[in-house]
């Protein structure tokens, strides 16, 4: 496939047409294209965008009918679009709906590479219709003349984002190229990926899986009664495992050049996105639940029957090191076995560089501390260097996505104001974060959070009493023992100390509602002497 944004722009239907921006994307492969008019992100819109399938390679016509006169809109839509893959965007009927292009607009543009084409301003006649009939007609006879279905598709995916590099994505380029379905069993007969082509007709193809004799199937049949040709190969893993890949082509059959071409494309997808592809759906169900993409969820816990409504506890342990990050996977199956024992359901991969567990439970504190413990002595064997973060309470996929990106953006101010430790819960990063952004919001916000403890923030006032308070509240857990023990001092000296900090501050520290401002000032304190 050779198509280019650049080849496009030579077509009679985009005479006229000037590329105001993202020139460096010129170059880009064309698949397809689509018309994408996109406003404010309500939930109806977010849940419908999740639903589409992107694969990239896309070509997007708008006129930013929803927001001609928002300029922020309209860039945060073309860094989306950028986002899912989209190679470019033709702008319609600027000067009649969309008054004119901002400036703003075009430094995206070109910020992204993304281009940014304007069809002839103040134009009424311009056709959405002709620009599709055109690139759609100069792509298939692209796809006509092309004598490799390997490198075509290979090229293809080279376009698409890091995340989007995965069997799913190929299996539908696939499908969408063939006018196809693709499926690819496991042994045992699971469905581990499928892609429809029409995609209505994914019901059918379930009941032809139900329905046919696959030991049986030998490398072609014609069903007759749904007049389907169905061919089936074999796929290997890197740890030679066997799956089944089936194509169900409706009408009129495949070439057999083709058919060859497809099982090569599908074996070098295995080969190089997935070493054991029998768990890469569970990994495609883990990036599902933390992107909250619901669609996609629901399919791939009814493939694993879970119970994902039920979820309710999210662990993550992260590498401290590069060598640390790289070795978690060793310890991902035992520490998912470890995790069986706490929980009904327990699903785990690595997502971002970071190990992440999904579980319904465990029920009570004890087997939390239990669990909590047996990864510790895991990664402390294999002297895996981590941290983990437990999150729970987690009531929709929503919440999981927010836990999630609050761990990644908070681990560092929490592992400064609570130091020493390994294990960390979600309520303690969510206190991190907001004590960040006091500091964030400038001297007077950080004065007035600070002021419960001006009184030992004076001076003539003993240094130590500060850093004992800090000490007790934040390491210790309110113990005069553990203060004791973490400061190496001995007990009878804290219980004088904090004797002496209650006679500066007026109340006892642990007294409450009092003492709850201390937490806070003690925190920062301790990240302003950081900074």
């Amino acid at each position: 496939m050779s198509i280019t944004v650049a080849d496009v722009m030579k077509l009679p239907s985009m005479r006229g047409a000037k590329v105001l921006g993202g020139t460096g994307g010129l170059t880009r492969i064309v698949s397809s294209i689509s018309v994408l008019e996109y406003a404010q992100v309500t939930a109806v819109q977010k849940e419908l965008f999740d639903h589409i399938e992107f694969l990239g390679n896309e070509l997007a016509i708008t006129g930013f009918m929803n927001n001609p006169d928002d300029v922020e809109l309209q860039c945060t839509n073309l860094r989306r679009m950028a986002e899912i893959g989209e190679v470019g965007v033709i702008l319609f009927y600027v000067g009649i709906v969309m008054k004119k292009v901002d400036r703003q607009l075009v430094d995206v543009a070109d910020e992204l590479n993304f281009p940014l084409i304007c069809m002839p301003v103040g134009q009424m006649n311009q056709r959405y219709s002709e620009v599709i009939c055109e690139v759609m007609e100069l792509i298939y006879r692209d796809q006509m003349a092309s004598t490799s279905l390997v490198s075509e598709l290979l090229e293809q995916a080279a376009g698409l984002t890091v995340h989007q590099r995965t069997v799913d994505s190929m299996l539908r380029m696939l499908a969408d190229r063939l006018h196809a379905s693709v499926v690819l069993m496991d042994s045992s007969r699971r469905v581990l990926n499928e892609a429809a082509w029409p995609r209505s007709f994914d019901h059918a193809i379930k009941e032809r899986l139900t329905a046919a004799d696959f030991p049986a199937l030998a490398t072609w049949r014609y069903d007759s009664a749904m007049n389907i040709h169905i061919y089936r190969d074999s796929i290997q893993t890197q740890d030679r495992h066997a799956m089944d890949l089936l194509l169900f082509k409706e009408g009129d059959p495949l070439d057999v050049v083709i058919t060859r071409q497809a099982v090569e494309v599908v074996q070098l997808t295995v080969s190089i996105w997935s070493e054991k592809h029998d768990r890469i759906v569970i990994g495609e169900l883990v990036r599902a639940i933390l992107q909250d993409e619901p669609m996609k969820m629901r399919r791939l816990a009814d493939i694993f029957h879970v119970d994902v409504a039920s979820i309710n506890s999210m662990w993550i342990i992260s590498g401290e090191g590069p060598q640390d990050r790289e070795r978690l996977a060793e310890v991902l199956e035992v520490i998912r076995r470890d995790t069986e024992t706490y929980s009904a359901t327990a699903i785990a991969d690595i997502y971002d560089e970071e190990m992440v567990l999904f579980m319904i439970g465990p029920g009570n504190i004890q087997d939390v501390r239990a669990l909590t413990e047996v990864i510790g002595h895991e990664l402390s064997e294999r002297r895996i260097h981590a941290t983990l973060t437990r999150c729970h309470a987690l009531n929709t996929t929503t919440r999981v996505r927010e836990a999630f990106l609050s761990h990644q953006t908070g681990m560092s101010a929490v592992k400064r104001i609570f130091p020493g430790r390994w294990a960390y819960t979600l309520e303690q990063i969510d206190f991190a974060q907001h004590c960040r952004e006091l500091i964030g919001r400038g001297e007077r916000a950080v004065d007035e959070a600070l002021r419960s403890i001006g009184a030992l923030l004076q001076g003539g006032v003993e240094t130590h009493l500060l850093e004992t308070l800090e000490c007790y509240l934040l390491d210790a857990q309110m113990s005069i023992t553990q203060t004791s023990e973490k400061m190496f001092l001995h007990k009878n000296t804290i219980k004088y100390r904090i004797q002496r900090i209650a006679d500066q501050l007026g109340f006892v520290p642990g007294e409450f509602p009092e003492s709850i401002p201390l937490f806070t000032a003690c925190a920062l304190n301790r990240l302003l002497r950081q900074t």
